[in-house]
């Protein structure tokens, strides 16, 4: 049973037995309690049926240690939230979603390792102050390509692998890479 059906059976209990023992201060706590349980559902479900939420970011792929950019859009309807928690990603901390109507939040995130990853659904959990009803709406998921972080090489390293490959010797050892012909080196 939910906490708003029970909230909702506590007080008709209530009202119940304000009627059966005359207590009419029983009527006051009976009422409040079936008027939240009636409006907290509704609040959460209207908010719910009139919110997006979307994510997309500006690049589809990266090297690894680099951070991407990543945009969260929120719209919400003319009804503000009761209480409503946006994450960006599985794993990501809570936060506050923006209090105007649209909105898009930039974040940033490094991708942990190299290859393909997904990056969301970002999730928006939209619910009552007591808890008693909650809704998510999630984004879709962007995928990004991941690459190995290329270094440029200076003119002294590579003056320094010329100088290695040049060595008969160092030549004659290389048997599965390609290199220059040099004279004297095997085939």
């Amino acid at each position: 049973m939910s906490r708003a059906r029970r909230l909702a059976v506590t007080g008709a209990s209530l009202c119940g037995l304000a009627a059966l023992f005359a207590v009419r201060a029983l009527y006051i706590p009976g009422l409040a309690a079936l008027l939240v349980a009636a409006v907290a559902p509704f609040w959460v479900s209207i908010c719910a049926s009139r919110a997006r939420v979307s994510l997309h970011a500006d690049v589809k792929s990266a090297q690894e240690g680099e951070r991407v950019r990543v945009t969260i859009a929120l719209h919400r309807g003319p009804i503000p939230f009761p209480v409503a928690t946006l994450t960006a990603w599985p794993g990501a901390e809570e936060q506050a979603p923006p209090s105007r109507r649209e909105r898009e939040l930039v974040v940033s995130a490094i991708p942990a390792r190299r290859g393909r990853q997904s990056i969301g659904p970002a999730r928006l959990r939209i619910f009552d102050p007591l808890e008693m009803c909650a809704r998510e709406l999630c984004s879709g998921e962007h995928e990004l390509l991941v690459l190995p972080r290329v270094f440029p090489l200076g003119a002294a390293a590579l003056a320094r692998l010329d100088e290695r490959a040049s060595s008969p010797l160092d030549a004659a050892l290389e048997i599965d890479s390609l290199r220059l012909y040099r004279t004297g080196s095997s085939a």
